[in-house]
C-alpha cells in the first residue's frame, strides 16, 4: 500500500483554528499495470474560540472494480480552398 497525506491549518485574528487533511490510499491493480487510489479520508475541524462551537466534517470514499477504457478516434483535416 502506498498513502499520500497533506494537512493544512490556518489560525484566524480571532483565536478560531481551522484545520484539514486529506489522505489517499493506492494499491497496485495487476491487470492495469498500475497503482490506483481505493480510499481517500477528509477531514475538516473549525476548533472556535467558543468551546460549544466545534463542528467537524468527516468524509470516506472508496473506488473499486477498475477497469481499461480504450476510445478509438479518427480525424480528418482538409485546406481550405485557395
Amino acid at each position: 500500500m502506498l498513502r499520500t497525506e497533506v494537512c493544512f491549518e490556518i489560525r484566524s485574528g480571532e483565536g478560531s483554528l481551522q484545520q484539514a487533511s486529506l489522505s489517499f490510499d493506492y494499491h497496485p491493480i495487476p491487470s492495469l499495470g498500475m497503482w490506483v487510489p481505493v480510499e481517500m479520508n477528509e477531514c475538516y475541524e473549525h476548533l472556535a474560540f467558543r468551546l460549544d462551537v466545534n463542528p467537524t466534517v468527516v468524509a470516506n470514499a472508496r473506488c473499486s472494480n477498475y477497469r481499461r477504457f480504450r476510445v478509438t478516434v479518427d480525424t480528418e483535416a482538409r485546406l481550405p480552398p485557395e
